[in-house]
């Protein structure tokens, strides 16, 4: 009899947890929409919003050029950049760039190495193989909440906000407890696309309690910078993110996985990568002694 009510009671839950996932999805999916930044006018949007957010906003990254109202740096030439719509008003939500290996001077690849001096970041073999996520912001009206960081929106799985009505206090949920998660999805696709599953990045420390909350695991690289107000460069697997995720805010993995798709490419990379490094472990001292008789 206790075996039966267990089998049910986990049944339950299960459903509950495919109908969150999806209700979640869907809602998310009607409100955002992620968009690659490959045309000069959707950059532009993405240079925009990130001079509102650095520059106008917290008076940093400034341009040289005086009177203008973008922000960009010598990586954007290699850089991938996103966009996050705001389905019902068109407005751009948040932005990130993907900045994968310069393959000519792995030294040179990202803006981490030039202020972090952790030795991972050092060795050009080992920097071929990550890629940096960086200019990741929310714009200013979807960071409303008190918890909010400076650049991007805190999870929270209910915003409590007292509004005096009558003497009674009321709690309204919010419907997009993170709304940057597609911006993920496409950080993480363009660096499978590159057989990368190792990424760095450098977050503001406010943030990274709500990393934790949606399932986000990371490694810490050495102290904050001072930098933006102060921001911890971090290294993270994507796989181990995406299980880790599925596990503990399956809500959040629906999108970030795009219904489990990058989860199946992260599963197959993994694969590609491990045989890759066996074959260097087990056989590269064979393979030299090939090559020097």
């Amino acid at each position: 009899m206790g075996t039966s009510k267990s089998l049910l009671q986990t049944c339950k839950d299960k459903i509950i947890q495919v109908i969150t996932e999806r209700s979640f999805e869907a809602v998310y999916n009607n409100t955002f929409e992620l968009i690659e930044a490959n045309t000069g006018e959707l950059k532009g949007r993405a240079y925009r919003l990130r001079h509102k957010v650095y520059c106008e906003e917290h008076g940093v990254e400034c341009p040289e050029e005086e009177g203008s109202y973008t922000e960009r740096d010598e990586f954007d030439d290699r850089a991938v950049n996103f966009l996050l719509k705001h389905n019902v008003s068109h407005e751009c939500a948040g932005t990130l760039r993907v900045i994968l290996p310069n393959d000519e001077c792995p030294g040179d690849s990202f803006p981490m190495q030039k202020i972090c001096d952790h030795p991972l970041l050092r060795f050009d073999s080992r920097a071929l193989k990550l890629c940096e996520i960086s200019r990741f912001c929310m714009a200013p009206r979807f960071r409303k909440r008190e918890n909010d960081g400076k650049f991007l929106s805190a999870y929270s799985d209910q915003d409590i906000r007292k509004v005096h009505d009558n003497g009674k206090v009321k709690f309204i949920r919010r419907s997009i407890p993170y709304a940057q998660a597609a911006l993920l999805r496409g950080a993480f696709e363009t660096a499978m696309q590159a057989q990368i599953l190792d990424c760095i990045w450098m977050v503001e420390p406010a943030h990274l309690d709500s990393l934790q909350k949606i399932g986000f695991p990371y490694r810490i690289l050495g102290p904050q910078l001072d930098i933006h107000g102060g921001m911890q460069p971090v290294i993270f697997n994507i796989k181990h993110v995406l299980d880790t995720m599925h596990r503990e805010a399956p809500h959040c993995w629906a999108v970030v996985s795009d219904g489990g798709r990058l989860q199946d490419m992260a599963d197959e990379v993994s694969r590609t990568n491990w045989q890759d490094d066996l074959m260097d472990d087990a056989c590269k001292d064979m393979l030299y002694g090939q090559l020097l008789d």
